[in-house]
């Protein structure tokens, strides 16, 4: 498994089970986790023989049994450093990245106002990513940070919400001053990109092939340019002859199109419905590009 706690919080030994196994599902330090995290695992899969040093160090301030230990190496290493290969450097050299976990005990719930004031008194480019149960667990904790800032009267900034994403961005008042500090890129997408992005975004995760399907014409050309763009990315490998690329949409796709989520896509009803009068992939596109432009200019 690749949850800490076993048996310290809710999780528990099962009496059918003899030999518990961790798995590491980051290239970090076995001192991030949480006190007695992995305590009482039977063995531990690390990403790198660094881990397993303050691991023999915890067991024996602990008076802990020694656990079997293996290096077995990150097993999606070569697909983080193909999505490091393609993600454009941020236009802001000083980043924040603030992703905490849930409950009582977490950062966020802790210290709240506090701390993001604290960030904003920085230069830095702040983001926030809540734990993905904070959404079902503390949505009003959320919805109330969300308020806050939205109606505090004197500020620079603003919180948005990009499928689960909590972004710092600027204000859509002041869009004319960073318009004349930030030169933005007028280009825009082709119709076949547009079309290939769409079939990707409803029907993920889905192969090259099953797109070319769809389309009638080939699409590899025009899959390179929306990975390019960081639009889209891969997701995993279909089980068939060939183990072909599945590809699915990024959150940079939610941002360009003003998205929170892939909800927010009208019905194919709704898309086939309004093709006689305009490309509806284009039309949002530009719409959701502008407003960006105005909400985050330098987010």
């Amino acid at each position: 498994s690749t949850t800490p706690g076993l048996d310290v919080y809710q999780w528990k030994r099962s009496k059918t089970v003899k030999y518990y196994v961790h798995i590491f599902h980051a290239v970090d330090e076995a001192l991030g986790y949480r006190m007695f995290g992995m305590d009482y695992y039977d063995a531990i899969l690390l990403t790198g023989a660094f881990q397993g040093d303050n691991i023999r160090k915890l067991e024996k301030l602990r008076g802990l049994p020694e656990k079997e230990l293996a290096v077995t190496g990150s097993t999606y290493m070569d697909a983080l450093l193909e999505k490091k290969e393609r993600t454009p450097e941020p236009a802001h050299d000083k980043t924040v990245l603030l992703a905490p976990s849930w409950g009582e005990s977490a950062i966020l719930s802790r210290f709240s106002k506090k701390l993001i004031e604290a960030l904003l008194s920085t230069d830095f480019n702040i983001i926030i990513r809540p734990h993905p149960q904070s959404s079902v667990s503390e949505k009003d904790m959320l919805d109330e940070l969300m308020a806050h800032y939205s109606l505090k009267a004197i500020k620079g900034f603003d919180i948005a919400n990009f499928g689960g994403l909590y972004k710092m961005v600027t204000l859509p008042a002041h869009e004319k001053y960073y318009r004349k500090m930030v030169e933005t890129n007028a280009s825009r997408i082709s119709k076949s990109a547009l079309e290939t992005l769409a079939i990707i975004a409803y029907y993920q995760p889905i192969t090259r092939v099953h797109v070319e399907e769809i389309r009638g014409v080939g699409c590899e050309s025009m899959i390179r340019k929306l990975l390019a763009k960081a639009l889209i990315k891969e997701v995993g490998r279909e089980e068939t002859p060939g183990r072909p690329i599945l590809y699915g949409v990024t959150d940079q796709f939610l941002n360009a199109f003003n998205l929170t989520s892939l909800d927010e896509l009208p019905e194919l009803k709704e898309v086939n419905s309004s093709l006689e009068e305009e490309d509806l992939f284009d039309t949002k596109y530009i719409e959701g590009r502008d407003e960006d432009m105005k909400k985050a200019g330098t987010s």
